[in-house]
């Protein structure tokens, strides 16, 4: 797994933003104060940083790698999610993705995940570009499909 690689894409994907701000998830599950490099704020980090509020460096670094922690301990945790038989490329776009939606959420993608075991990249990518969440955040689904294509 590429750290380096993966903060970079996150950055790309997700932007990186200084002040609190109300992502554009659709209710019931949003809009969210956001903050930092896709942090979605606790309700204990609201009271400390409102929308609109300035987050200091070390803070938003926190909040990030805590974030990224989160994700590939999901990742490497859940059975479903054939992690570590996989390439780092295809690692690094689990990661992102768990980062993105939650790994609760990437469990879900039953069809996508079970190409992935049997390591059919160029399917799981096509596939991958199928599911609703590839209407949601088209850019991003597209880019992480022709990394995983590139792990063929």
């Amino acid at each position: 797994m590429d750290i380096n690689a993966i903060r970079a894409q996150l950055e790309s994907d997700e932007g990186k933003e200084s002040v609190v701000y109300l992502d554009n998830a659709k209710p019931p599950n949003g809009p969210n104060p956001t903050g930092w490099i896709g942090h979605k704020l606790t309700k204990e980090e609201q009271q400390l940083y409102p929308v609109g509020a300035t987050i200091p460096e070390d803070v938003g670094e926190q909040w990030f790698n805590d974030d990224v922690d989160t994700a590939i301990k999901g990742c490497e945790e859940t059975p479903d999610i054939p992690f570590y038989e996989s390439p780092e490329v295809v690692q690094d776009s689990l990661v992102n993705m768990a980062f993105n939606m939650g790994v609760d959420e990437l469990s879900k993608f039953y069809g996508f995940l079970s190409l992935l075991r049997e390591r059919n990249w160029r399917l799981a990518a096509a596939h991958l570009l199928t599911l609703p969440y590839a209407q949601e955040v088209p850019g991003r689904a597209a880019r992480i499909a022709a990394a995983i294509v590139s792990a063929a």
